[in-house]
């Protein structure tokens, strides 16, 4: 049930922002609340986390501007 429930809430949050579905999953896998196994798990690396929520931040600054 947990599964469904975090697929769901990702594809609700990729249908709002496209970037805030990997800066939220960067951030899950950083804070360890998601596993994923070696090539992939290099999203939750510190800068990679920083570059995905500053992008998904001007991507919400971007969107506001006239």
């Amino acid at each position: 049930m947990t599964s469904l429930v975090a697929a769901f809430s990702l594809g609700l949050i990729s249908g709002l922002r496209s970037l805030m579905t990997p800066a939220v999953v960067a951030w899950a896998v950083h804070l360890r609340w998601l596993e994923i196994d070696h090539p992939l798990s290099l999203i939750g690396a510190l800068p990679s986390v920083i570059i995905l929520t500053l992008l998904a931040i001007g991507e919400v600054v971007a969107d506001k501007l006239p």
